[in-house]
Parts: C-alpha cells; structure tokens; sequence
C-alpha cells in the first residue's frame, strides 16, 4: 500500500538513524534513484567534530518530520469527515481528537 511519495532531497529513515529503532516502512523505488546512507556512528562522529553542520541536519530532520506528522494530521482530519464512524470509533478508542503538530 503507498502511504507517501519521496521527492528529490526527501529524508528516509531519519527516525530510526536518531533514535536506533526499526524502520517502520519499506521504501520502493519506481524509477531510478541515487541515494546516500549515513550510519548511526558517522552521525554521531559528525556531531562532534563539525557540532554547526550537525545542527544544521537536525533542524532540517525536524523540519522535515513536523511536515511529515502535519500531513497524518490532515490526512487523519479527512478520513474522518469522510466516514463518520471511523472518527466515533478513534475517539472511543483514543480518548478524542488526535492532532498531530
């Protein structure tokens, strides 16, 4: 199922690579794409050796991030105007509105 489309200089991984968990979801390409990795460790040592670019990427990661949890919001918002139900059974289930900011 597609949840999201990756544009150019998009972010994948960026939760994982900060907080060593998992990734949640598997990326596909549809075309052909150049793509760079940067490993936990090499982060870390960028952080502390160039601490202004490092700073720099994480603005940019929660940046990116807020975005990202923005869009479910609004996504979430649609759904249930769409189907009335399912907004009854998330608030039984999640105690009321969610908002995602």
């Amino acid at each position: 199922m597609e949840i999201s489309q990756i544009y150019p200089i998009g972010l994948v991984g960026e939760m994982g690579v900060l907080t060593r968990e998992p990734r949640s979801a598997d990326v596909v390409a549809i075309e052909d794409v150049i793509g760079f990795s940067i490993q936990q460790d090499d982060l870390d040592d960028l952080f502390i050796r160039h601490a202004e670019i490092g700073r720099k990427m994480l603005i940019n990661v929660i940046q990116n991030l807020s975005r990202k949890l923005y869009n479910a919001n609004v996504q979430l918002e649609q759904l249930k105007s769409i189907l009335p139900n399912l907004s009854k059974e998330a608030d039984k289930l999640l105690g009321g509105n969610i908002f995602l900011y």
